[in-house]
């Protein structure tokens, strides 16, 4: 259980990877909106071609990697448990701010994977790209650093940095 202060620093940084994670999720549905009404819808039902295809392949590849890539940064700070208040506080803190990183690199991932679709979307219109931008729309929403997720995670993780086995 986090303390009041504790409390109060990892709250600040859930609200600043909320508020990044919300500038991302806008700008992707904004570009998608904005390429939306410059599509010649008629041309939905042709048949797919290269582009659509290798965009859709791309944007399957870039989810999965969305899954995996930010396992790959530190989910603790590197400096040592000591029990001391000002310690557990810093450490609130960079938990905080590698959540957030982890956060901001798995959307940035899932951006590009819906923006590979968006622009084929403007020369050759095809469900498929539709389906793709849906797609990493979804996974951006479901990724969204929401309060109660984010404050457990970073519990979580503090009591990991605590014990003494994962040092």
């Amino acid at each position: 259980m986090l303390t009041p202060n504790q409390n109060e620093i990892a709250s600040r940084k859930v609200l600043a990877g909320q508020i990044l994670a919300g500038a991302v999720i806008f700008g992707a549905l904004f570009f998608g909106g904005m390429i939306a009404t410059t599509v010649n819808w008629s041309d939905l039902n042709g048949p797919i071609k290269l582009m659509s295809t290798i965009a859709a392949a791309s944007a399957i590849i870039l989810f999965g990697v969305a899954l995996v890539a930010p396992t790959m940064f530190p989910r603790l700070p590197n400096f040592k448990s000591s029990g001391d208040p000002a310690i557990e506080d810093k450490a609130v803190q960079e938990i905080g701010s590698l959540l957030t990183w982890q956060n901001m690199i798995r959307l940035a991932i899932l951006d590009a994977g819906i923006f590979v679709n968006i622009l084929p979307l403007m020369f050759e219109p095809r469900w498929v790209n539709i389906a793709a931008i849906g797609i990493g729309l979804l996974l951006m929403l479901a990724n969204f650093p929401f309060r109660s997720r984010s404050m457990r995670k970073i519990e979580f993780r503090l009591e990991d940095w605590r014990s003494p086995n994962t040092h």
